[in-house]
């Protein structure tokens, strides 16, 4: 009886640490679609509204996306330092974004673009940035997608296996 309840546990124990690393692929795919998102939502604010970087931030916060966190830690270090540049705010919070979410440091260099692009240029100049942020990000997405389909079958297949692998060897 003790045999079978141990091989049951180190099953399930190395399907859920397949299904975890294979969740890490399929967030990262999701942050970078709502980020592409949350780019559209920027530039559609600024170019029709005119609204402020701050109010189109304190938005997003309040919208259900992957990035909200993100867009909130912004705003946590824009409030905690008034004074400093919005580009040095986004670089902050991409690092904080960086160490809790599955993004790769090119993910994470895009959003420090997305930050150095606010005030360092007029409506158009800054709609032309996220144009090209925004091509540069479909690239991102289809390689998270092509990583997503490709990886996350592999590591929850590999967790089951992994797992029959060892009841096997071990008895």
């Amino acid at each position: 009886m003790i045999k079978i309840l141990s091989c049951i546990m180190i099953l399930i124990s190395s399907i859920a640490l397949g299904y975890l690393k294979a969740l890490d692929f399929e967030k990262r795919y999701s942050v970078l679609v709502s980020l592409k998102t949350s780019i559209v939502f920027i530039e559609n604010e600024m170019s029709l509204i005119r609204e402020s970087v701050i109010d189109i931030i304190k938005k997003l916060c309040s919208k259900d996306l992957e990035t909200g966190l993100f867009y909130k830690e912004v705003l946590n270090e824009k409030e905690k330092n008034n004074e400093m540049a919005i580009s040095d705010v986004f670089k902050i919070a991409a690092d904080n974004f960086y160490k809790y979410m599955p993004i790769t440091n090119d993910d994470k260099a895009l959003l420090y673009l997305l930050g150095e692009s606010f005030g360092k240029s007029d409506v158009e100049g800054q709609i032309k940035i996220f144009n090209t942020l925004k091509c540069e990000l479909d690239a991102k997405i289809e390689e998270a997608k092509s990583l997503k389909n490709k990886n996350a079958k592999l590591y929850k297949s590999l967790g089951f296996y992994m797992g029959i692998l060892i009841i096997v060897m071990l008895f």
